[in-house]
């Protein structure tokens, strides 16, 4: 078995096994480097099987991850989906998407999910969602999500990156992510999941972060 992983991260960006693996023609790494973890079982008989690995590498200052679609439906607002998504079709294999989410000045951006559906894992490490913070000062991991895991409306003063990444094997429907800015001085306190003719429809407390 040969897995590629980013360092400090469970997520395994490929992993492959038997003749000619399945991994795939090219794998995006978030890093500047990669770590190769290969394990090697001797047969019962004693005899082994031949091993050959060949690897080239790429490098490059500009990000070669696909994006997200991001659809604006106004100037302050629209929704993020993961790719393909039409609440049916399954997402593709080997994603590896990205989008980022720009409140305008003197603006919070406010998110909810009308659909979570992401193959679930121990700690997500095959499909998985995780929104970022980006601020001048750095970056802050919020969350990594997966399965149909409910994710509560949220408001934040900074910009947003969301990743999403899919491995070769089980595929779910994706997800559906709305977004709304609102100036700092009308900031909602409370407002409602899913979506409606307002925009959300089930009643809870907002968290300003």
């Amino acid at each position: 078995m040969l897995q590629i992983f980013d360092p400090g991260d469970t997520y395994t960006l490929a992993a492959g096994c038997d003749v000619n693996g399945f991994l795939p023609p090219f794998v995006h790494s978030l890093t500047n480097q990669v770590i190769f973890k290969f394990k090697y079982d001797f047969l019962p008989t004693g005899l082994t099987n031949s091993v050959a690995i060949q690897f080239r590498f790429n490098s490059t200052s500009q990000t070669l991850r696909r994006n997200l679609q991001v659809v604006n439906t106004s100037s302050k607002s629209g929704y993020v989906t993961s790719p393909g998504y039409d609440g049916k079709r399954g997402y593709p294999n080997y994603c590896n998407s990205f989008a980022i989410i720009t409140p305008p000045p003197g603006h919070s951006v406010m998110i909810s999910f009308s659909r979570m559906d992401i193959e679930r894992s121990d700690y997500c490490s095959y499909d998985s969602l995780k929104l970022t913070k980006l601020t001048p000062d750095g970056e802050t991991d919020v969350w990594r999500k997966c399965g149909g895991e409910n994710v509560m409306p949220r408001v934040y003063n900074s910009s947003l990156r969301l990743v999403f990444v899919s491995d070769m094997y089980l595929v779910k429907t994706g997800f559906k992510m709305f977004f709304t800015f609102h100036p700092y001085s009308e900031t909602p306190s409370e407002t409602e999941a899913g979506f409606s003719t307002v925009l959300f429809h089930t009643t809870s407390r907002l968290k300003i972060t």
